[in-house]
């Protein structure tokens, strides 16, 4: 199913728009087990500006709730038969579910209390403070065009920034008034407090939470202008991080490019070392029906174009009516109920206060207690969301007790070792232990002016001597910025001949670069003295390995020969090259 094409805007939304969601609930419904793996390392083009970073997300919040309503609504069939999905996970997604449905209506009775507290304005200018800007910022969303959309989301966003800065300092100020087990004051250090735990239980992250700061500030931001700007734009199905600039020309260059084309990367000079193989002609083959029947663009007639943008239309009208209609529904119940909070009210029983009167009339003492009051908005902020924090909370306390179980159980910890002393015999155990992590250190391919080489100038010396003029005099004198440019255009040089980069590495003169292998001392002399017996003999042996030595490298590849390559015709296939993929997100 994951290579089914889309015909309805529904499907569209849910499987082209996010692929690796659509991934993840086929495997979910298939029986499998999809983990958050903390090891894991992406290369990807993250946004860097406020209006890229709303085009992605405007295109990952519809995928993410139509793919979590497909769980949802197929919730027995996906419990029976995933072992790893209970009910209560389900119960749990559904929460989810509302919360991401109703958190534009949530912040926005949020943002009108804090407007009350912190600024003591009455609920209702409060309430059109906040009104009249949502409500202009979704008259922009359905009538302009989205740059306009975004600069108008840009303004607002910085405003409610300030806000949030405001309304910081009123709950310092309403927390030195009311006592820290104040209703606001205790969810607020609860928050901080459970955030502050996460970070430590993460070490290696632990400073993200300086980060914390700007999250803070963009709550509203997140969480009504961006489910606003996403809803309303349903029908928009570009990718927003992907998007390429399309050059205008005449076709002739990319007809002959496609009749007569030689990969220039084969001309790389980060290349020259490494040996040219041929593919065969069964290989050559499934690639081409591979990208033939799976990989290439779906060419749509204008009639299915323009239908498919009729059914985008019509369901963005449908989904961002409903969307509209249940927030203001929540909004208008909770917003009566907060009117009448002298009589609708939950008295908080934690830290009460007490008052003594003296009436001289009557010549009487009186003694009061007065509790604080639990208003609506308050109430139903922190009953749901703080359950979801808390069942939060707790999977993150599991989930980082089964990270420690797993380290442990790899961890190899000898006991009845005595006076803490570290044999021979336990330097040859942890030597053999450690002989993979070596070995890829030894054998790791050795990138252009990289400064913990050992010394092999022949590589610098033949990559220079390609370099010409102007160019290369400024790599001479510029390394490291070469390096940066190296890095981002992901040309990272590949010598692909690891028993070479072995045998350099280990017969040559200089030191084992070692670093973070945790090994201990008495490890690496025996790692030395074996280094030495093995150079021994093989300068002994007449069929050994000789040694490498700095400057007298032998050629290896297509180099060592003299060999001729000519470009030759290729077919229309040719258009996938690398070429055609410089802007993919990986």
């Amino acid at each position: 199913r994951y290579t089914m094409i889309s015909s309805e805007a529904m499907k569209m939304v849910q499987y082209d728009q996010g692929e690796d969601r659509w991934l993840c609930t086929l495997l979910l419904k298939a029986g499998s087990r999809v983990e958050y793996c903390a090891a894991s390392d992406a290369y990807t083009h993250a946004p860097e500006s406020f209006n890229e970073f709303y085009n992605q997300r405007r295109r990952w919040v519809p995928s993410t709730i139509a793919n979590i309503f497909d769980i949802l609504a197929d919730a027995d069939t996906v419990v029976k038969k995933n072992n790893s999905i209970s009910t209560m996970y389900v119960w749990y997604q559904g929460m989810l579910m509302i919360g991401t449905v109703l958190g534009p209506g949530t912040i926005f009775l949020m943002m009108v209390g804090a407007l009350v507290a912190v600024f003591s304005i009455d609920i209702w200018t409060a309430f059109l403070w906040n009104f009249f800007p949502i409500l202009l910022f979704i008259l922009a969303c359905v009538y302009l065009k989205q740059k306009f959309q975004l600069l108008i989301a840009f303004v607002i966003s910085s405003v409610y920034c300030l806000v949030m800065m405001a309304v910081l300092i009123g709950i310092i100020v309403q927390m030195l008034e009311d006592g820290p087990l104040a209703p606001a004051s205790l969810f607020f250090l609860l928050v901080a407090v459970q955030i502050t735990i996460a970070g430590f239980m993460h070490p290696q992250e632990f400073w993200a939470l300086l980060c914390g700061v700007i999250y803070y500030i963009t709550i509203p931001s997140m969480y009504m202008l961006l489910m606003i700007f996403s809803v309303f734009n349903m029908n928009d199905v570009s990718w927003g991080t992907r998007e390429a600039p399309v050059l205008k020309d005449d076709g002739k260059d990319a007809v002959d490019e496609a009749n007569n084309y030689l990969p220039g990367w084969l001309n790389d000079p980060l290349l020259i070392d490494s040996e040219l193989g041929e593919v065969s002609l069964m290989e050559q083959r499934f690639w081409k029906d591979l990208i033939k029947q799976y990989l290439k663009p779906l060419e749509l007639s204008r009639e299915q174009k323009q239908a498919m943008a009729d059914g985008l239309k019509e369901l963005r009208n449908m989904i961002a009516f409903a969307f509209v209609m249940v927030n203001a529904i929540f909004v208008l119940i909770v917003f009566l109920l907060q009117l009448k909070k002298e009589f609708l009210h939950l008295e908080w029983p934690i830290d009460p206060t007490d008052f003594v009167s003296f009436d001289r009339d009557n010549l009487m003492v009186g003694i009061y207690r007065q509790y604080k009051e639990l208003d609506p908005i308050g109430l139903c902020f922190v009953i749901f969301f703080g359950l979801i924090l808390i069942i939060q909370f707790l999977a993150m306390f599991f989930h980082r007790f089964a990270t420690l179980c797993q380290l442990l159980a790899t961890t190899q910890v000898d006991w009845f070792r005595t006076g803490g002393q570290f044999t021979d015999e336990d330097a040859a155990t942890e030597l053999k232990g450690s002989a993979v992590s070596i070995a890829r250190k030894l054998q790791r391919p050795k990138r252009l002016f990289d400064d913990d080489e050992d010394g092999d100038p022949h590589y610098d010396e033949v990559l220079m001597d390609s370099l010409e003029g102007e160019h290369r005099e400024s790599m001479v004198r510029r390394q490291t910025i070469f390096r940066l440019h190296e890095t981002r255009d992901k040309q990272h040089s590949d010598y692909s001949n690891l028993v070479f980069n072995f045998e350099r590495r280990f017969f040559g003169d200089d030191e084992l670069n070692l670093k973070n292998l945790a090994l201990n001392r008495k490890s690496v002399k025996l790692l030395q003295a074996r280094r030495s017996a093995a150079k021994v003999n093989a300068a002994a042996t007449p069929e050994g390995t000789p040694t490498p030595k700095a400057g007298k490298r032998p050629p290896v590849g297509p180099m060592a020969k003299k060999v001729s390559f000519t470009a030759s015709n290729r077919n229309n296939m040719a258009l996938y090259d690398n070429g055609g993929y410089e802007h993919t997100e990986f």
